[in-house]
């Protein structure tokens, strides 16, 4: 696990004010990138699931209902 350590000359009266600017603006900083990571990530996750979900509908079986014609040609219906 890393630490931000901050010196005695961290903190002294001239230096003080820039420091907590900094790590203001580093916290923000990293924030950000952690958010870009996140969003990297699940969008490479929605295009996994979008190949494997386009495999699996190619893989599906065709269905088995066949138009039954009768003798004549006319499409046989079934009363039920």
């Amino acid at each position: 696990m890393h630490r931000l350590v901050l010196f005695p000359r961290h903190t002294n009266k001239e230096t003080r004010d820039n420091t907590i600017n900094l790590i203001h603006m580093f916290r923000d900083y990293l924030h950000y990138h952690i958010k870009c990571s996140k969003a990297y990530i699940h969008s490479r996750m929605r295009a996994k699931t979008s190949d494997f979900l386009k495999v699996l509908n190619r893989a599906r079986p065709e269905s088995k209902t066949t138009e039954k014609k009768t003798i004549t040609g006319r499409t046989f219906i079934r009363k039920e």
